[in-house]
Parts: structure tokens; sequence; C-alpha cells
């Protein structure tokens, strides 16, 4: 009860603060508000492209969005449940909400649209700001009011009364609260100076790997992207949720004879056609999507020397291995 109350008045301050914190002391606040109350475990952070939005997955399945405010600070904001636990039917094993990975996509309109990952789904999500049925309805009722006492000299009209036009006077501090600098973000469809900020859920990409994803990368001509876990490699459109196309494959006949598996992945920030992933041998594999349509050979391999560690011993693939 103790730590949740802390909690609580660690995110009350990081919202209501308007000087200018210590980054160690800010971030700690974004942090507290962020993660799941039983133990506060992030497991994914993510900016978007221009650093106004900041990203937090946690192992709860949920994330939070933290939005830059005039301070050059982040204020906590819009909290959604991107996953929730399900079972495996084919191995009856659950399958946890901890989200792995959260990336941006860019060049989209309407709102902010996000990828987020568990060991095995990947959904697509928008986070779109709409200002609910009453604020539009009053946003100009001052306006009227005034109007219509400017033609009706004397009279007082009463609240709930006819007024021109199909929108009724609201109270004065509600026209007040109309008027004032939007709140921030907050809850899974939070309403807060008659703002409402919703997350939905577009497209769901599920089914495609037999093991759990744990990277995903998405392509500079904002339509495809990558999910990868430790021997696939899948390329998906955004659109089409229902087809991906595996284009790397390392699994062995043999599983005895495996001795490498691929550690993370992404594409080139501007060139759409290439891709790298690592292994944990400390190999870095960099193909070419226009190559062909099943990348065996990558077109350039860079590779840690062996003279770096002559001597095998425990740590080895410990030291070797490429997590990023």
């Amino acid at each position: 009860r103790a730590n949740t109350i802390n909690r609580a008045r660690l995110c009350h301050s990081a919202r209501m603060s308007t000087q200018p914190a210590e980054p160690q002391q800010q971030w700690r606040s974004i942090l507290s508000c962020a993660g799941d109350e039983k133990g506060g475990l992030i497991t994914a952070v993510e900016f978007d492209e221009r650093g106004e939005t900041l990203a937090v997955g946690d192992k709860s399945g949920h994330v939070s969005l933290f939005q830059k405010d005039a301070t050059h600070g982040y204020t906590h904001g819009f909290r959604f449940r991107s996953h929730t636990p399900t079972l495996d039917p084919l191995k009856s094993l659950e399958i946890e909400e901890r989200i792995n990975m959260i990336k941006f996509v860019r060049g989209r309109s309407n709102g902010y649209y996000m990828l987020t990952t568990n060991d095995k789904v990947i959904k697509l999500w928008r986070i779109q700001k709409k200002r609910s049925a009453l604020a539009r309805r009053l946003s100009h009722s001052p306006n009227r009011l005034k109007s219509a006492l400017l033609r009706s000299p004397g009279s007082s009209p009463k609240l709930g009364s006819s007024l021109p036009g199909p929108a009724r006077v609201p109270p004065p501090s509600l026209g007040r609260r109309m008027e004032g600098k939007e709140g921030d973000m907050g809850g899974s469809e939070r309403r807060k100076n008659d703002v409402k900020y919703a997350a939905t859920t577009k497209r769901e990409y599920a089914g495609a790997h037999a093991y759990h994803i744990h990277s995903i990368s998405i392509n500079s001509d904002n339509e495809t992207f990558i999910s990868l876990d430790s021997l696939r490699v899948n390329l998906w459109h955004l659109e089409r949720d229902a087809q991906r196309f595996p284009i790397v494959d390392i699994k062995p006949k043999d599983m005895a004879s495996l001795t490498e598996i691929v550690t993370s992945g992404t594409f080139h920030p501007d060139h759409c056609h290439t891709l790298m992933y690592t292994t944990s041998r400390g190999r870095m594999c960099l193909h070419d999507l226009r190559s062909s349509a099943i990348l065996k050979e990558p077109a350039q391999k860079f590779e840690i020397a062996e003279t770096l560690y002559p001597t095998k011993h425990f740590f080895s693939e410990v030291l070797t291995s490429i997590s990023d």
C-alpha cells in the first residue's frame, strides 16, 4: 500500500510540476508512472522520430505515452493495455503479456501509429485524439449566449432554455474549462478538458513464429516491417496481417547441430531494400532484398576476429553475442 501511495505521488508531481527538474529526478518520475504496479518492470522504451513522444512498455502488457511539455520535460499521459495473457493452443503454454518492443510508424496522419509485440503477437495501434460530442456542441456556446443577450435586452435566459442553434447553454465553469489548455492524456480512454484519447487496434499479426519474437523493425518505406525470432526473419506488409514472407531461416535440419541463433535485426534507415541481423556468435549479416526472395547467403558479413578471443571458455558466447 505504501508503494502504491508513493507511486501515485510521483505521478502527480510529474504531471503538475512546472519547474524544470533535474534529469535524474525527472526520469525517476517518468519511470515511476509507467510499468506494472506490482513490480514496475519496464521491458521496452521507444521515442518517436521527433522526440516529442516517449512510449514505455511494461511486463503487465501496458503501454504508457509521455508528451514533451513547454519545459522540454515529459509529462505522464495516455496508458492503455496492449496485450493480455493468452494460451498457445499447440503447445498448451501461456503466452505472457510482456511488451518486448515498441516501434512508431512514421508518416501517418490522424494520430500516432505504433507496433507493439509480445512473444507471439504483433499489434498495430492507432492513438487518436478526439473532442467529445459535448465539446463540439458547446464550442461556440459563449458566442451564442452573447448574441442572444444582445438581441433581447433586459432578458435573462435560464439555463437550458432555447437558444439559436442545437447547443444548450453550459455552466460558466464548463465554458472556461473548455477554453483552457488541453490536459494530459491518461487512461485507456480518458476525457480531460473535454478531449478524449483512444487506442484502437488496426491489425494483428500472429501465428508466424514458432519461437519468441524478440525484435521488430519498420522499413523506411513505412509500408513493410520485419519480425525476428531466434531462427527466422519474416517480412510483413502493414495492411496485410494474414500474409507474411519468411526471408531468412537458419533452422538446421537437425536441431542438435544448431550453433547460433538470431539475436536482433533492423532495416537500413534510408535504403528500404537493405536489412541486417545479428547472431549469438557475433556475426552481422547484411542482406539486399533485391537479390532473391529467400535470403540464404548475406551480401556482406561482419564477424569478430577469432584472434580477439583465442581461448574458448564458459563466457565466450556471452562476450561475442550481439544483443542490439
